[in-house]
């Protein structure tokens, strides 16, 4: 492979971003010639002709598009000799809809339970389009970022691709944590309502506690004894530098760029089981601590900083290994 053009379209107000980045600075690494087309959804009526205009003036010789449209699209109009490689995000499922159920606040409650046959119907339309092989038809090959998705539908299965990050020096401070979270309101939303319900009040005495956010604004009142400090995703590199471990709480389970993120900068992660079941690299007491009962959050605490960082260790170099934006390149070129 000697030039790869990626065709995207928004994940996630920062998700797409950290993955394009991630791709662009491993295969610059490699010496390859990487060509990124941006689409916005819903799609423009000349989308196709945007991707025929590409593949003629950049002639890749890989092709990855994510999603169903793009790789149908790039399917149709690609050139002999043009592999067509087709990136899975997550069908949308019942966990988030029950989640909210059980954690949101009234609104969501009251939004999810509107929302559920629509959800179940999107979830059968979906589907019958994985398990008929319409959904990427045509495709040379099929990768999940979703270990649930690829067991269902038997694609291949790589987690989030994210570039590896230089060793930095951390200087943790004692009882200093940091919630990360999926970055739509009502992500952020379930998560601080569980963390409030379930680990507030795990964690040590005199905690200082602060929550990466896309809205940043001020502080939020847990309890009369603990206050939340809302920060810009801008500044995460330096919140990471300085926490005792990042928390990931919510029990969607949709946060793989937050789990690998606090993996790939070596720092110790404290998250909900539910994010292993789309990213089964995590393995409690390995290279990260899981939990989800009341007990196993108070435990999660209890633990030595010198065990979270031996576990955080483990996970640097996993990623490293296992999991990085360099080795899905490999998957790719395979």
């Amino acid at each position: 492979m000697k030039r790869l053009l990626v065709i995207a379209y928004p994940i996630a107000k920062d998700t797409l971003s950290l993955t394009l980045d991630s791709l662009y600075a491993a295969a610059n690494a490699r010496g390859l010639h990487i060509q990124i087309l941006r689409l916005k959804k819903p799609f423009a009526s000349d989308y196709r002709d945007r991707i025929r205009s590409e593949i003629w003036k950049f002639t890749p010789d890989i092709i990855l598009c994510f999603g169903p449209e793009a790789t149908q699209a790039a399917v149709a109009l690609r050139a002999a000799g043009i592999r067509v490689i087709a990136l899975h995000w997550f069908v949308p499922n019942w966990n988030k809809r029950l989640a909210q159920l059980g954690h949101g606040n009234l609104t969501q409650r009251v939004r999810a339970m509107r929302l559920l046959p629509l959800t179940y119907r999107r979830n059968r339309k979906e589907w019958n389009l994985h398990n008929t092989g319409k959904a990427y038809a045509g495709a040379d090959k099929v990768i999940s970022l979703s270990a649930i998705d690829a067991k269902r539908f038997g694609y291949a299965y790589h987690p989030m691709p994210l570039a590896t990050r230089p060793t930095f020096q951390r200087a943790p401070r004692e009882n200093e944590y940091l919630i990360t979270a999926h970055t739509s309101s009502s992500g952020e939303a379930v998560a601080l309502r569980y963390f409030a319900k379930r680990v507030a009040l795990c964690l040590p005495n005199r905690s200082t506690v602060r929550m990466a956010s896309a809205s940043p604004a001020g502080e939020i009142c847990i309890n009369p004894l603990l206050w939340v400090e809302k920060i810009d995703l801008r500044v995460l590199e330096a919140s990471y530098a300085t926490c005792a471990a990042v928390i990931v709480p919510s029990p969607l389970g949709e946060e793989p760029c937050r789990t690998l993120d606090a993996l790939r900068y070596g720092v110790p992660l404290i998250a909900h089981t539910a994010n292993s079941r789309l990213t089964p690299e995590l393995k409690s007491l390995h290279n990260c601590v899981l939990a989800e009962s009341s007990r196993e959050w108070q435990l999660a605490f209890k633990f030595s900083p010198e065990y979270l960082n031996k576990l955080a260790t483990t996970g640097r170099e996993e990623f490293d290994n296992v999991m990085s934006a360099d080795h899905f390149l490999d998957r790719v070129d395979a």
